[in-house]
């Protein structure tokens, strides 16, 4: 299957990759198949791997390692540069939803089947992909435009717009949520909207 999505038959193998990548120096040299295969990955499953590390951007069009790969190691980065990435990999996923992470896998279903030409067994395989991407990100802070998922060192200067509000301005917000949405989740997009729309953290 050839796919603009990140994509493993092997989706165990990319939780496992995720965890080693932690403890992994970032490589001087190439970043390719070969070298994710030194990591005890079987030959078939280090291809996926590979590409699946290219389409988040831990490697470049050269096969080297990105400041992605690097920041990804670092505590109390990773969890949000992860969901930057996630975020850039499903753009149109996201376009469609707002959470998609939150989406149940029939949704999930339809929009790859929609954008992907891949079997039953395959779409399955891409929507494990998607979601184990998702356990290891932090979508906290996805929904500020000035968040680009690197450290302040390399962001670029985002500068605040200067905006006025007309105090009789009202705002109706509504939100769908799945009623089997779990509970932490739920809290999570309220904190975002209250973060985001009224400019409260708590």
């Amino acid at each position: 299957m050839v796919t603009e999505f990140p994509y493993t038959p092997k989706p165990e193998d990319l939780e496992k990759l995720l965890n080693t990548l932690i403890t992994l120096e970032a490589p001087v040299g190439r970043a390719d198949s070969k070298l994710i295969k030194s990591l005890g990955f079987s030959a078939s499953s280090s291809n996926h791997l590979y590409t699946t590390l290219k389409l988040l951007g831990f490697i470049d069009g050269s096969d080297n390692a990105t400041d992605v790969w690097r920041q990804y190691r670092q505590d109390g980065q990773r969890g949000r540069l992860l969901a930057s990435r996630i975020k850039q990999a499903y753009n149109g996923l996201f376009e469609k939803a707002m959470c998609p992470y939150l989406e149940d896998d029939e949704n999930l279903y339809d929009f790859f089947k929609q954008k992907t030409k891949s079997s039953v067994k395959e779409l399955g395989f891409l929507i494990q992909t998607f979601r184990i991407l998702c356990d290891f990100a932090d979508f906290q802070d996805l929904m500020d435009p000035g968040y680009n998922g690197l450290l302040p060192s390399l962001k670029e200067e985002v500068k605040e717009p200067q905006v006025k509000v007309d105090p009789n301005l009202q705002l109706n917000v509504q939100v769908l949520i799945d009623p089997n949405t779990p509970d932490d989740k739920i809290e999570t997009i309220f904190k975002n909207m209250r973060k985001y729309l009224l400019g409260k953290e708590n």
